[in-house]
């Protein structure tokens, strides 16, 4: 279990953190195989291990890949070779009737269609895909944004056991994200799209993200002028669609257990968008 709980910020000076309207934060859970525990981080958060908030970065990805068969599920339908024997021959199933029938009258299907249909397999994982680049004015910044890059790699990572006897290591953490204001732990969906938990599956760190130019200094200890990361995510769960009519909420397996398959959901949202129209939240 995580000992401490605590935020991290790019950049470091409060005054600059006023001139930023968009923050882009991730919040770090420790990793469960309760699906209960799943359902409630999803819907109402919990006790993080960690916050980390950046400005919202230019690139922010969804990958939405479905997976479809195309010969899973039908079977040709063939025509006879003799329209009135076929008519007149002893029914297999009822379900040749039709075909009898249409052979009869000369427009029988062509045996050399293709009558099968493309059917559902299975979706992917969804992925989100960030690229954070964390230009630095000062030394202070330099240093927030190294300790911000140091943290999503080891929160990438599996964490080692108190036992120091033991070859096993805990799963590594859960993770949400999304777009909205500082001082809002939600986040605006409008920007961030509806991502679940998910896991960080990558990290790509550049701590000389300027090339041409690469250290910044106030007298002290040279520190890099801009570092970058790129964060690759991928859901813990299957993602689907809340089964209430209408509705274009995303929710995930654990979700939906406990969720009515997502009306609980909905329910908890429409009611949160009630109370801000009239002035409650």
């Amino acid at each position: 279990m995580a000992i401490f709980n605590y935020t991290q910020i790019f950049p470091a000076s409060a005054d600059m953190r006023q001139r930023i309207p968009l923050w882009l934060k991730f919040y770090c859970y420790q990793y469960s195989n309760n699906s209960l525990v799943r359902a409630g981080r999803s819907i109402f958060g919990g006790p993080m291990i960690r916050c980390i908030q950046v400005p919202a970065p230019r690139e922010f990805s969804t990958t939405t890949d479905v997976e479809y068969n195309a010969k899973i599920g039908a079977e040709e339908n063939r025509t006879l070779a003799d329209p009135l024997d076929g008519l007149l021959q002893p029914l297999t199933t009822i379900a040749e009737i039709p075909d009898r029938i249409l052979n009869f009258f000369g427009i029988g299907i062509n045996e050399d269609l293709d009558m099968t249909d493309t059917k559902f397999k299975g979706v992917n994982k969804r992925t989100f895909q960030f690229k954070i680049i964390m230009p630095s004015r000062t030394e202070e910044d330099a240093q927030a944004a190294s300790d911000i890059c140091d943290a999503f790699e080891a929160l990438a990572l599996p964490t080692a056991r108190l036992n120091v006897a033991s070859k096993q290591v805990d799963h590594p953490p859960m993770w949400t994200f999304g777009i909205g204001a500082i001082d809002d732990l939600n986040n605006d969906r409008s920007w961030s799209g509806q991502p679940q938990l998910s896991v960080l599956d990558k990290v790509i760190v550049n701590k000389t993200a300027f090339q041409d130019s690469y250290a910044i200094s106030d007298g002290g200890v040279l520190k890099p002028l801009a570092q970058s990361v790129i964060l690759n995510f991928i859901e813990l769960e299957p993602a689907m669609r809340s089964s209430v009519p209408f509705s274009s909420t995303i929710i995930n397996r654990s979700t939906s257990f406990y969720t009515l398959g997502g009306l609980g959901v909905d329910g908890i949202q429409g009611a949160v968008t009630i109370g801000k129209a009239v002035g409650l939240g």
